[in-house]
């Protein structure tokens, strides 16, 4: 094998050990919070987050704002804040990019990916986990513990 084949396997070592297909998939906010973030997940299943939020954030020097995931049914599954260390800029938020471990947040690598869950409201007050792929998960805002908008996330641009 070559050298450059060698150095391409390497960017699997490290927190993503999983053998997934790769997947994108992005969420524009359009309301009062603007902006776009994207998700790319690669072969090993690690999560490249990137993206920048352009208005919305009122005061964010006096308000907590947490940007989260959340499954079908509403419930935050991920609080991004624990893993991306966003800069409030103004109104907004100042470009950003994190990758991010399989283990903490996948797209449909693993059963917990967030395209993977699958949940009932009505009989599954907690998200359950299958392989049908609900491919329904939203990037929410909350501030001050309180969510105050959600963007749909498509997968592949559906």
């Amino acid at each position: 094998m070559s050298e450059t084949n060698n150095l391409l396997l390497k960017r699997g070592n490290g927190k993503c050990n999983n053998v997934c297909q790769s997947s994108f998939a992005h969420a524009i906010f359009s309301r009062d919070i603007t902006g776009i973030m994207s998700f790319g997940q690669d072969d090993f299943g690690c999560t490249f987050v990137y993206g920048y939020l352009n208005g919305g954030f009122s005061f964010p020097e006096k308000h907590h704002y947490s940007i989260v995931i959340l499954d079908s049914c509403g419930q935050i599954t991920h609080n991004l804040n624990d893993k991306i260390n966003f800069d409030f800029v103004n109104d907004g938020v100042a470009p950003f990019f994190a990758k991010l471990p399989d283990s903490y947040l996948n797209l449909d690598c693993t059963p917990t990916g967030i395209f993977n869950v699958q949940c009932d409201p009505i009989t599954t007050p907690t998200p359950t986990y299958s392989k049908r792929r609900s491919r329904r998960a939203f990037v929410g805002v909350v501030k001050d513990n309180r969510l105050v908008d959600k963007f749909p996330i498509p997968k592949d641009g559906n």
